[in-house]
């Protein structure tokens, strides 16, 4: 793809310990005119409930042609239950995927003559992840007319969590310059106490505050021989700000 012109873009890690540790959804990006493919490692997050290997995902795939190609394909209830898992990863981080909502409709309206919803429930609650499928369902259900059994359109107390979170990008209270910086702070609170040694968390600081010149170059659109040293200085204010604003600025509730 890259001798056919496409831009190879590649997501640096700001430290050896952050790679160690660590890896980026998407670590590689393709680029050419308006078309963005990401190459994603993984669609949960680690903090999800879901207890799904590589093994069970294969062991659920099938062989399908798609355009004169042989590919793997999920199976339709897996293939419904990644997607929800991928649409709860974002909904909880401020970053609904909207475009997800749409897939679940296509997906169900379009095999809704197969689909089995018993299967569905089984391989949910299989893995692990029921719930983060449940809170999914019940959103487009309630919002996105998309028809689900009776047990998913039930509101609950984990439910509500999920439509305040949805309002809450919906209402564009997500998307504000506090709300991302909490949501980016909180994020990497939680990367630090995912830490057991003292010394790998302070290593994390370290590289987190002065990550390496690759990613300095690339984070601040710096030439090949700039001077980095100004920069990490700029780094220490831009952090130490954006640290406080995150910390200080009132929590912003959705009506």
């Amino acid at each position: 793809m890259s001798a056919r012109g496409w831009q190879v873009k590649n997501m640096l890690k700001r430290s050896s310990l952050e790679d160690k540790f660590f890896r980026h959804a998407h670590p590689r990006t393709l680029i050419k005119g308006g078309l963005i493919i990401e190459l994603h490692t993984h669609l949960y997050n680690s903090d999800q409930a879901a207890e799904l290997t590589t093994a069970a995902l294969w062991h659920d795939a099938r062989q399908e042609s798609f355009l004169g190609v042989s590919i793997q394909q999920l199976s339709t209830e897996m293939l419904l239950q990644h997607t929800c898992m991928h649409l709860h990863k974002h909904l909880l981080s401020h970053e609904l995927k909207v475009l997800n909502f749409c897939d679940i409709r296509e997906i169900l309206r379009v095999r809704s003559a197969v689909f089995n919803w018993q299967r569905f429930q089984q391989l949910a609650q299989q893995h692990g992840c029921i719930n983060e499928v449940e809170q999914v369902l019940y959103l487009s259900s309630k919002y996105w007319n998309v028809e689900v059994p009776l047990e998913f359109g039930v509101s609950s107390a984990s439910t509500l969590l999920a439509e305040e979170k949805y309002w809450s990008f919906m209402t564009g209270l997500s998307t504000t310059k506090t709300a991302f910086l909490k949501n980016r702070l909180n994020k990497k609170i939680s990367n630090y106490n995912h830490l057991d040694s003292r010394t790998d968390k302070v290593c994390f600081l370290i590289g987190f505050v002065f990550p390496k010149a690759d990613f300095m170059r690339q984070r601040y659109s710096l030439q090949q021989r700039s001077w980095l040293f100004p920069w990490y200085g700029y780094r220490v204010m831009e952090l130490s700000i954006k640290a406080i604003r995150a910390t200080f600025s009132p929590s912003e509730k959705s009506s």
